[in-house]
Protein backbone atom coordinates (compact mmCIF):
# COMPACT_ATOMS: atom_id res chain seq x y z
CA UNK A 1 0.00 0.00 0.00
CA UNK A 2 1.08 3.55 -0.70
CA UNK A 3 1.28 5.87 2.28
CA UNK A 4 1.24 9.60 1.63
CA UNK A 5 3.01 11.72 4.23
CA UNK A 6 2.45 15.47 4.39
CA UNK A 7 4.84 17.11 6.86
CA UNK A 8 4.96 20.57 8.38
CA UNK A 9 7.61 21.90 8.35
CA UNK A 10 8.50 20.06 5.14
CA UNK A 11 12.04 19.28 6.25
CA UNK A 12 12.50 16.50 8.79
CA UNK A 13 15.12 17.64 11.30
CA UNK A 14 16.41 16.08 14.50
CA UNK A 15 14.87 17.72 17.58
CA UNK A 16 12.28 19.69 15.65
CA UNK A 17 8.61 19.02 16.30
CA UNK A 18 6.81 17.91 13.14
CA UNK A 19 3.14 17.74 12.37
CA UNK A 20 2.47 14.81 10.05
CA UNK A 21 -0.67 14.16 8.08
CA UNK A 22 -0.84 10.52 6.98
CA UNK A 23 -3.20 9.14 4.40
CA UNK A 24 -3.55 6.00 2.34
CA UNK A 25 -4.21 6.47 -1.36
CA UNK A 26 -6.45 3.52 -1.99
CA UNK A 27 -7.84 2.06 1.14
CA UNK A 28 -7.77 -1.59 0.41
CA UNK A 29 -9.40 -1.59 3.79
CA UNK A 30 -12.75 0.05 3.79
CA UNK A 31 -13.24 -2.68 6.38
CA UNK A 32 -10.66 -0.99 8.59
CA UNK A 33 -12.11 0.75 11.64
CA UNK A 34 -8.84 1.72 13.33
CA UNK A 35 -5.47 2.78 12.00
CA UNK A 36 -2.31 2.16 14.02
CA UNK A 37 0.47 4.62 13.22
CA UNK A 38 4.05 3.41 13.63
CA UNK A 39 7.07 5.69 13.37
CA UNK A 40 10.49 4.08 13.43
CA UNK A 41 8.87 0.80 14.41
CA UNK A 42 7.11 2.19 17.49
CA UNK A 43 3.37 2.61 17.83
CA UNK A 44 2.72 6.33 18.27
CA UNK A 45 -1.05 6.53 18.02
CA UNK A 46 -4.17 4.77 16.89
CA UNK A 47 -6.55 6.81 14.77
CA UNK A 48 -10.20 6.10 14.05
CA UNK A 49 -10.12 7.66 10.59
CA UNK A 50 -7.76 8.87 7.88
CA UNK A 51 -6.04 11.16 7.26
CA UNK A 52 -4.39 10.82 10.67
CA UNK A 53 -2.55 13.78 12.18
CA UNK A 54 0.43 13.03 14.40
CA UNK A 55 2.96 15.21 16.23
CA UNK A 56 6.46 13.77 16.18
CA UNK A 57 9.99 14.87 17.08
CA UNK A 58 12.71 12.94 15.18
CA UNK A 59 15.60 11.90 17.44
CA UNK A 60 17.95 10.33 14.88
CA UNK A 61 19.20 11.48 11.49
CA UNK A 62 18.83 9.17 8.50
CA UNK A 63 15.98 7.14 7.04
CA UNK A 64 12.82 6.92 9.13
CA UNK A 65 9.99 4.52 8.35
CA UNK A 66 6.43 5.65 8.87
CA UNK A 67 3.73 2.99 8.60
CA UNK A 68 0.00 2.62 9.04
CA UNK A 69 -1.70 -0.67 9.83
CA UNK A 70 -5.45 -0.73 9.24
CA UNK A 71 -7.39 -3.05 11.53
CA UNK A 72 -10.89 -4.44 11.33
CA UNK A 73 -13.39 -4.43 14.21
CA UNK A 74 -11.96 -7.81 15.24
CA UNK A 75 -8.43 -6.32 15.18
CA UNK A 76 -7.37 -8.30 12.13
CA UNK A 77 -4.89 -6.53 9.87
CA UNK A 78 -6.77 -5.28 6.80
CA UNK A 79 -3.90 -3.45 5.13
CA UNK A 80 -0.43 -2.06 5.72
CA UNK A 81 1.08 1.00 4.09
CA UNK A 82 4.54 2.43 4.66
CA UNK A 83 6.79 5.24 3.53
CA UNK A 84 10.38 6.17 4.35
CA UNK A 85 11.48 9.77 4.91
CA UNK A 86 14.94 11.25 5.42
CA UNK A 87 15.69 13.05 8.67
CA UNK A 88 18.35 15.77 8.49
CA UNK A 89 20.82 16.21 11.36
Amino acid sequence: GELSVTAFPEQFKVGQQMTLSLDVAQQAGSAAVSFDVYIGGSLVTSASSLPATVAYVPTLAGPLEIAIVGRSATLDTVFQAASTVQVQP
